[in-house]
C-alpha cells in the first residue's frame, strides 16, 4: 500500500512540475516573440541600388577562411 501511495505522489508531483515548466517556457517564448521582431537586412551597392544577397558570398566577405591546413 505504501508503494502505491508513493507512486501516486511522485507521479502527481511530476505532472505538476511538467505543467509549471511548460507554462514558464511558454511565457518566455511569447515574451521573446514579442520583443524580437523579424528584421530583414537590405544591402545596397555604392550607387544606392539594392544588391542581391548572394553578392557578399561572391565578393568573399562571408567566406570562411580555414584556420587549419589539410595534411
Amino acid at each position: 500500500m505504501g508503494l502505491i501511495a508513493l507512486t501516486i505522489a511522485l507521479f502527481t508531483i511530476y505532472v505538476l512540475w511538467t505543467l509549471v515548466s511548460f507554462r514558464y517556457h511558454y511565457q518566455l517564448y511569447t515574451e521573446w516573440r514579442r520583443t524580437n521582431q523579424k528584421v530583414h537586412l537590405q544591402i545596397r551597392d555604392t550607387d544606392g541600388s539594392e544588391a542581391p544577397q548572394h553578392s557578399l558570398l561572391a565578393a568573399g566577405f562571408l567566406k570562411k577562411v580555414a584556420e587549419e591546413t589539410p595534411v
